[in-house]
C-alpha cells in the first residue's frame, strides 16, 4: 500500500508541475522543426539576411552563487544520525535492504565518501541534509561525484533535492563522474542529498558519493529583463546581446499583457519567468522554469534576429503559465493541473492568451516563411480552422480558435476578461460536465452573459458545426 501511495503521489506531482504542451495546436512548422533562415549569400553561421558579419557580444554569465553545504566532501566522519555531522540517513523504500557506510578512502581521488549498497533485492535509500542561503528565483546546479557498480535495476545513483528533483538515471558500472541537476530556487532552504534508487525506481547494486556542491551553473549564457530571465548554452546564442535584449523587452510586454488579461493573479508569486534549455521530447514545456528544447534554440534565435520574430513557441509556453491550476498566490492549486472545471483544451487557451498580447502590441510572428503582425495572424488561424472542420479533426482546438478570434473582433476583450475572472474563481470541485462539449457550452454561456447576448457561439458556428462539435470526441 505504501508503494501505491508513492506512485499516485508521483503522478500527481508530474501533472501539477508540467502544465505544458507536447504538440502545440495551431503551432507553425517552424515551431516544430528548425528552419534555415535566408543567408543572403553571406553563408555565415549567424544567418544574417544581408550576409553581414555582425558578431555577438560577450556572453553574459550568471552571477556566481555558492551555497554552503556542511561537510560537502565528507572529510569529516559521518554517523548518519545527525549527532555527528549534518548528513542523516533517511527512511527509504525497502530501507532494510540497504547498507549505508562512511568510507575514509574509497571516495573521489581516494578521499572520504559515502557508500550505499543494496544487500538484497532492491532499495531506495538516501542520505540528506537541509541547507539554507539560497536566493529565491535564481538558477542553481546541484552536483555530486558518483561512482556505481552492478546496478541493473531502477534509477541508480543520483544527487537529489526536495521530493522529486534529481539528476539523470545513472546505472550499470561506472567510474567517478560528475552528475548534476539544474533548478530554480523557490525557497531559501531545501533538503538535498545523495541516493541509490528513487521513488518508483528502486535499485540494486552499489553507489559511492562525494563532493556535493550547490552553486551557479557554469557555461551558460545569462540575460534578464524585468519579467523574464534566460539561461542558455553559450554555443546556442549566435546573435548580439542587443538583439536578445530587444526580444526580451517584447516578452516583458507579453507578460504584462497576460497580467492585464488576468488582473486577479500572477503566476509564481510574481517571480520572473525563467527560460532554460534542456533535452526534452517537445519543443518546450511550460512551468517554473520553462524548458526549451536545445535543438530549437539556435534556429529560433536566428529567426528573432533575421525576421524580428517574437517566437510563437515561447509566447505559447508563457501563456500556459497563466492557466488555472498553476501557481495561485505563489502556491499550486490543490488539485494541480485540473485547470478548473471549464477548460476543455489548455493548448487552445494558451494560444488564446497569446492572441491578446499579439493584438495589443502588434508583435510580429514568423510562421512557415511568412510574418504575421498582430491580429493579422487571423488568416493563419482561419486556414487552420477551415482545415480542421474539413477533415473533422481537432475541432475543440484549432477548430475553435478562429471562432474565438471572431468573437473578440465583434465584442472586444472585455467580455472575456470578465468571464475569465468569474471562471478562474470557480471551485475546482465544481463540475461543468464531463465532456468537452459540456465545458465548451459552459464557457460560451459565461462569455455570452458578459457580452450581453443569448448565445455567442451560435453567431460564429453554424447549426451543423455545433451539432458536429457536440458529438465530436
Amino acid at each position: 500500500m505504501k508503494r501505491v501511495i508513492y506512485l499516485i503521489f508521483a503522478l500527481f506531482v508530474v501533472v501539477a508541475f508540467m502544465p505544458s504542451c507536447e504538440v502545440e495546436p495551431n503551432a507553425p512548422q517552424s515551431d516544430t522543426e528548425p528552419i534555415k533562415p535566408n543567408t543572403g549569400g553571406g553563408g555565415d553561421d549567424n544567418g544574417g539576411e544581408t550576409g553581414g558579419s555582425e558578431e555577438p557580444d560577450t556572453p553574459s554569465h550568471n552571477e556566481n552563487l555558492v551555497v554552503e553545504i556542511p561537510n560537502w566532501d565528507f572529510e569529516e566522519e559521518v554517523d548518519f544520525s545527525g549527532k555527528q555531522g549534518a548528513w542523516i540517513k533517511q527512511d527509504g523504500w525497502h530501507g532494510q535492504n540497504a547498507e549505508v557506510t562512511y568510507e575514509p578512502t574509497e571516495g573521489y581521488q581516494k578521499s572520504a565518501c559515502v557508500k550505499i549498497k543494496c544487500i538484497q533485492e532492491t532499495t531506495d535509500m538516501s542520505v540528506a541534509q537541509t541547507v539554507s542561503g539560497l536566493q529565491v528565483g535564481k538558477l542553481y546546479e546541484l552536483s555530486a561525484m558518483i561512482k556505481t557498480s552492478s546496478i541493473t535495476k531502477g534509477w541508480g545513483g543520483s544527487v537529489y533535492y526536495g521530493l522529486w528533483g534529481r539528476s539523470d538515471k545513472f546505472a550499470g558500472t561506472n567510474s567517478w563522474q560528475k552528475r548534476s541537476v539544474l533548478f530554480v530556487a523557490e525557497e531559501e532552504s531545501m533538503k538535498l542529498g545523495v541516493r541509490l534508487g528513487f521513488s518508483a525506481g528502486d535499485s540494486n547494486g552499489t553507489a559511492w558519493f562525494d563532493n556535493v556542491k550547490l552553486e551557479s551553473p557554469k557555461g551558460l549564457y545569462h540575460r534578464e529583463s524585468e519579467h523574464v530571465e534566460i539561461y542558455l548554452d553559450e554555443n546556442l546564442v549566435t546573435i548580439p546581446d542587443k538583439t536578445i535584449d530587444a526580444w526580451m523587452a517584447k516578452l516583458d510586454l507579453a507578460y504584462e499583457a497576460y497580467c492585464e488579461l488576468f488582473d486577479f493573479f500572477v503566476p509564481f508569486g510574481g517571480k520572473k519567468m525563467i527560460i532554460l534549455n534542456d533535452d526534452i521530447d517537445a519543443w518546450a514545456y511550460a512551468g517554473y522554469p520553462i524548458l526549451w528544447n536545445r535543438n530549437y534554440v539556435k534556429s529560433t534565435l536566428l529567426e528573432v534576429k533575421n525576421y524580428n520574430n517574437t517566437a510563437f513557441g515561447i509566447l505559447h509556453e508563457m501563456g500556459h503559465n497563466f492557466a488555472p491550476g498553476n501557481y495561485r498566490d505563489g502556491a499550486f492549486a490543490e488539485t494541480g493541473g485540473n485547470y478548473n472545471c471549464w477548460n476543455w483544451n489548455e493548448e487552445l487557451f494558451a494560444n488564446f492568451r497569446m492572441y491578446y498580447a499579439l493584438c495589443k502590441h502588434n508583435f510580429p510572428i514568423y510562421l512557415d516563411g511568412s510574418t504575421y503582425t498582430g491580429s493579422a495572424i487571423n488568416s493563419y488561424y482561419k486556414a487552420s480552422a477551415d482545415k480542421c472542420w474539413a477533415n473533422n479533426e481537432d475541432l475543440d482546438g484549432a477548430g475553435m480558435m478562429w471562432p474565438l478570434c471572431q468573437m473578440v473582433g465583434k465584442y472586444g476583450w472585455e467580455p472575456f476578461k470578465k468571464a475569465f475572472k468569474e471562471l478562474y474563481n470557480i471551485p475546482q470541485s465544481q463540475s461543468a460536465g464531463e465532456s468537452k462539449w459540456a465545458k465548451i457550452r459552459y464557457f460560451c454561456d459565461v462569455v455570452s452573459k458578459h457580452a450581453g447576448v443569448d448565445d455567442i457561439l451560435a453567431e460564429f458556428l453554424t447549426t451543423e458545426q455545433i451539432e458536429r462539435l457536440s458529438n465530436w470526441k
